[in-house]
């Protein structure tokens, strides 16, 4: 299946692949992962020593048991806030 890991300020392609898992993409280009968008990625025990994961948004990525021995982790946090209406004292009525 094509896969493909794109940045997080642009959306733009920065690596793609035929690959089963987004983990194999990052493990054939873990030299350069800057600013990619791997929010909710599956990285289970992926082999990522060394690559370079600075900016990266990986909110909600599955870590476990991934090698992360010498990984550039810097930058990497993703704040979003989310406006949430308030309700009134009455049921379906919005302030």
């Amino acid at each position: 299946m094509k896969r493909e890991i794109k940045t997080r300020w642009s959306g733009a392609v920065i690596h793609s692949g035929e690959v089963n898992t987004i983990a194999e993409l990052i493990v054939q280009n873990k030299a350069d992962l800057r600013s990619a968008d791997l929010s909710s990625a599956d990285l289970y025990r992926a082999d990522l020593s060394g690559a370079d994961l600075s900016g990266a948004n990986l909110s909600g990525a599955d870590l476990s048991g991934a090698d992360l021995r010498r990984a550039n982790l810097s930058g990497g946090v993703s704040w979003y806030f989310e406006e949430i209406p308030q309700t009134s004292s009455k049921v379906g009525e919005t302030k």
